[in-house]
């Protein structure tokens, strides 16, 4: 409390003062009570302590009128404490004992009796004071302004009718009961209106609707009835708080003033409206829940500034997203309308200017009874860690609501005991029992004391490590209630052990709670999801190295797409191969420019910098614009390098220019030396020309002086340009691994592409995979030499794409093709070929083939035709596109007319004709039809891209179903059945 300034410290101390001293600290005044004459009583202090308190810096932060004559002032100073210099914050009550409306009382108990107890708040509303502070807890003889992390303070804001807490004690919210307290009253009149306190939250969201309330106070700053008084609002910015038909909302990141206006009188107050980058983090509850249709969580929101302010947030002013079920948000609750079907884990995220909360939502979660005490099979035990210290702890009959039951009952007293003191009721021993399961969540009924100590639980985790749980920080009830942890945020390696229950009293502000009692427990239960968030998923270890295209998972190397870079300091890693390690899903979101990668209970958005963005829009609206900006940023490097060697050699070439001429010059002094030296050795006729030589060799300075400078100017100029030329690179570097980490994380649209090349010509592979591998997004990962190979490749490491070729030993192009689309569908095939016949297409892209390339083509066609089949086209080489279409347009006119056009093939006008009757597969009838044609087994397998072996097997096949003995006889059934015509 303060009071008005009067005497100094030393006055103070030598005067007689018979109720209050008044001290002078840091420039305010401080009232302490007194009990008697002469006696001051201090809460933990001396005159000698107050004196040095006087000396330090002492900041004023704030001031409030609680009513004509006291004020709210907030003080900020810095002590000593542990050797250390602190940053301390203060409270203080001012009140001027000179004003005639204001005066200072004592407050006791309930109804004013001296032995009863009663809050602060609660004396104060009792009795009508404007502000008080706690006195004694126990002392009913005299007053004790007690201090301690439970010093309780209630002030009654401007236009309020009660007194509220001024802050939160080490209880939070909850005040001490004490015998009395030291009340400020006000005994001023009713006066006139004389203004608005306005309330309400002075931080907002963007797009959230805030509740504010003006409330009158007149003269002399006490409560007026206002009634039906309209109130005009009004905000300094609109464009950051706007002010609409009675309704305030945030607007955009910012502050803005919103005043209130009434028959002249006014008030205002500053409201901020928080943007992401003011947020250090978002909760939503516990951050669990279950996945069943017709659910409802509680998820009240609350928002982290980053200096350390906690802001409820309504959570229906976030936007949501839900993953494995539909749901919605209203007033803080999530509803579970229905679930995907299959989905055994759900997620509700919501997100808030770049800043994300997530409940995870579990199938089957239930809450199962782990200890109810009906039937103890091990020993309880009571133990302590503290002498004096002694209790009991056992099963016994519960009471009240338990009676008729078990249970587990811990009684202590810590009357003798000093320091921190201890009441444990140990289980099992010192083993514990066991928690076998993991566990999001505990529960326990317990029958509290209102003692006010600290009630906690202990558990030895799967490694070994002690873990607190802290079930009540204050054990502020009395009888039976049924207490929620949660576990989620503890780390705990599971199987555990619940190893005790105990209470606690700390050392400081014990004369505030009860050193004896009887606390008990029933119905310990914890949260065990059968289908937890991660339950299920692969565990183990996954190691990756800078510059590798391979990762190790569990002991076992792959390959991957991409490798992990390291650029100016960040890693970036290729999350899609962790994720396909582990387990997890990611989604990118191309509106918002973020990637949500989630994991069982976790998620991660990660959003990218704006150095990005630029070029992820870019490369969306038109992916090949996308490699266009990585080859300009290419060769921009490229011409970046060729320059910074060229002013490095430059800037070489002139240093060394310099070093020589400044060689020459110390030359030249040493013979201007020699010659002046000499000079009076010279005859009458030489000293002309003597004096014409030296004076030329200081011309030859003069030219050398001149020249070093310009020299080494230029040099200076080469050398800072030289270091901005290494500038760009290193930026053009950056811009292209950037976009080059853009192209790995869409890797499922715009990813790397992995090619397979097929050709039986070793030195042709070598030489084109050499080309290839030039392209960042294109890696060859294999070669093969035949058919056979392409599919046993397939079969262990599929690529994107496979480039082969149509003539190869063993099995050839179009056999494999054929096999390769029936195997592998997802894989795409290119032919590169020498054959520009447009049968060739047709049959390879019969059997499958995306794409149709000669070998004479250039690279740059050739690396543009194997991007495009990656994004899905197919790709015919522009020599053969006008066959194929003369082609097309014959058959066109066969089938139209039935008639062979001139110039067409024999060929296409055989017919393979499918039946009942008909033995033949269609290969075995297009064998038949060219043995019809005279062509040999060699040619039939060329005609037909299949091995010779495979056409006699064809031919044994079919005289074995015609039963005929020679090929002969097998084509003059053929006609005669009508099984092929021609």
């Amino acid at each position: 409390m303060l009071g008005k300034q009067g005497k100094r410290l030393n006055d103070v101390k030598d005067s007689k003062a018979k109720k209050w001293a008044i001290v002078t600290l840091a420039g305010v005044i401080w009232i302490a009570p007194v009990l008697g004459a002469g006696q001051q009583v201090w809460s933990g202090s001396s005159w000698q302590s107050v004196a040095a308190a006087a000396s330090t810096t002492t900041s004023k932060l704030s001031e409030e009128i609680l009513t004509s004559g006291a004020k709210l002032m907030k003080y900020s100073y810095t002590t000593t404490r542990s050797g250390s210099k602190v940053n301390v914050l203060a409270d203080v009550i001012q009140v001027d004992l000179q004003n005639p409306y204001v005066k200072l009382d004592v407050m006791t108990g309930k109804g004013g009796n001296l032995n009863s107890k009663q809050s602060t708040g609660g004396m104060a509303k009792e009795n009508g004071a404007v502000a008080a502070v706690n006195g004694d807890y126990f002392n009913v003889s005299g007053m004790n302004l007690d201090g301690g992390g439970s010093t309780t303070m209630v002030t009654r804001p401007l236009g309020e009718e009660t007194a509220g807490l001024t802050f939160n004690t080490e209880y939070g919210t909850e005040q001490r009961q004490v015998v009395n307290t030291l009340g400020v009253f006000s005994t001023a009149p009713e006066g006139k209106l004389k203004g608005f306190a306005v309330s309400g939250s002075q931080t907002l969201l963007v797009g959230q609707e805030g509740k504010y309330t003006a409330k009158g106070y007149d003269t002399y700053y006490n409560p007026i009835a206002t009634g039906d008084i309209k109130m005009t609002w009004k905000s300094s910015n609109n464009g950051i708080v706007s002010v609409s038909n009675g309704t305030i909302k945030g607007v955009k990141p910012g502050t803005a003033t919103l005043t209130a206006t009434s028959n002249g009188a006014s008030s205002s107050i500053k409201v901020t409206v928080l943007g992401g980058s003011e947020l250090a983090s978002l909760t939503a509850g516990s951050g669990l829940g279950s996945l069943q249709a017709g659910t409802t969580i509680s998820i009240p929101v609350t928002a982290k500034t980053k200096d350390g302010q906690s802001v409820t947030v309504p959570a229906d002013s976030l936007t949501w997203e839900f993953i494995g079920f539909k749901g919605k948000v209203s007033a803080d609750q999530l509803t579970v309308s229905s679930v995907n079907s299959g989905a055994q884990v759900g997620y509700a995220i919501g997100r808030y200017d770049g800043y994300s909360t997530v409940v995870v939502l579990s199938a089957a979660a239930s809450e199962t009874i782990w200890e109810n005490f009906e039937n103890v099979s091990y020993p309880i035990n009571f133990t302590t860690n503290a002498a004096g210290v002694t209790g009991s702890a056992s099963v016994t009959a519960g009471t009240g609501e338990k009676a008729g039951s078990k249970v587990l009952q811990l009684s202590y007293d810590m009357t003798a005991g000093i320091g921190k003191m201890y009441a444990y009721a140990q289980l099992n021993g010192s083993t514990g029992k066991e928690v076998s399961a993991t566990a999001t969540s505990m529960s326990m009924d317990v029958m509290g004391d209102k003692s006010l100590n600290w009630l906690r639980a202990e558990f030895t985790d799967a490694s070994g490590k002690t873990v607190y749980a802290d079930l009540a920080k204050a054990i502020d009830w009395d009888g039976w209630k049924k207490l929620n942890v949660d576990l989620n945020g503890l780390n705990i390696a599971y199987p555990a052990k619940l190893k005790r229950v105990y209470v606690v009293n700390v050392e400081e502000g014990q004369d505030e709670r009860a050193k004896a009692g009887t606390v008990a427990f029933d119905n310990i239960a914890f949260t065990m999801p059968s289908k937890s968030s991660e339950v299920g998923l692969p565990t183990g270890t996954a190691s990756l190295v800078l510059g590798q295209k391979s990762m190790t998972v569990n002991g076992t190397k792959k390959a991957i797409d991409a490798a992990p870079v390291l650029k100016n300091g960040t890693t970036y890693v290729p999350i899609k191969h962790v994720l396909d390690a582990f387990g997890g899903q990611a989604s990118w979101d191309s509106k918002n420019q973020r990637i949500t990668v989630v994991r069982g209970g976790k998620l991660i958005d990660l959003v990218v910098d704006r150095v990005i963005k630029n070029a992820i829009q870019v490369m969306e609206n038109s992916k090949y614009q996308m490699f266009e900006i990585m080859d300009s940023t290419r060769n921009e490097l490229k011409t970046l390098n060729e320059e910074l060697k060229s002013v490095l050699k430059e800037t070489a070439e002139t240093i060394e220019k310099v070093d020589q001429l400044e060689l020459n010059y110390r030359r030249s002094r040493i013979r201007l030396t020699e010659v002046s030296r000499d000079f009076v050795r010279y005859s009458e006729h030489d000293i002309k020309q003597a004096y014409e030589k030296a004076t030329q060799l200081q011309l030859d300075l003069m030219i050398y002086r001149e020249k070093e400078m310009y020299l080494k100017a230029r040099r200076d100029d080469l050398q800072k340009r030289a270091k901005n030329v290494e500038a760009s690179v290193e930026r053009a570097e950056t811009i292209g691994s950037q976009m080059g980490v853009v192209l790995e994380y869409l890797s499922g649209e715009l990813g790397q592409v992995t090619l397979l090349l097929a050709d039986d010509h070793q030195l042709f592979r070598e030489g084109l995979k050499r080309i290839l591998n030039m392209e960042d997004d294109i890696e060859v990962i294999g070669e093969c030499g035949d058919g056979i190979q392409v599919l046993e490749f397939c079969n262990q490491d599929k690529p994107d794409i496979v480039l082969m070729d149509i003539n190869m030993p063993v099995e050839n192009g179009v056999e494999a093709t054929e096999k390769l689309r029936e195997l592998f569908p997802d894989v795409k095939v290119i032919i590169l070929s020498i054959h520009d016949d447009e049968s060739y297409v047709f049959e390879t892209l019969r059997k499958g083939a995306n794409g149709y390339l000669l070998k004479d083509m250039e690279a740059e066609s050739l690396i543009n035709a194997i991007r495009s089949v990656h994004e899905g086209h197919a790709f015919i080489h522009p020599k053969v596109t006008g066959k194929l279409i003369m082609q097309l347009r014959r058959m066109t006119y066969l089938n139209e007319t039935g008639a062979m056009s001139e110039g067409a093939s024999k060929e296409a006008g055989v017919k393979f004709v499918a039946g009942d009757n008909n033995p033949l597969t269609r290969r075995e009838a297009e064998v038949l039809r060219l043995m019809a044609e005279g062509k040999s087994n060699k040619m039939i397998g060329e005609f037909l891209f299949i091995s010779e072996k495979t056409v006699k097997n064809h031919v044994s096949s079919i005289l074995q179903k015609m039963e005929v003995d020679d090929r002969t006889q097998a084509v003059i059934n053929s006609i005669k059945y009508g099984w092929v015509t021609l």
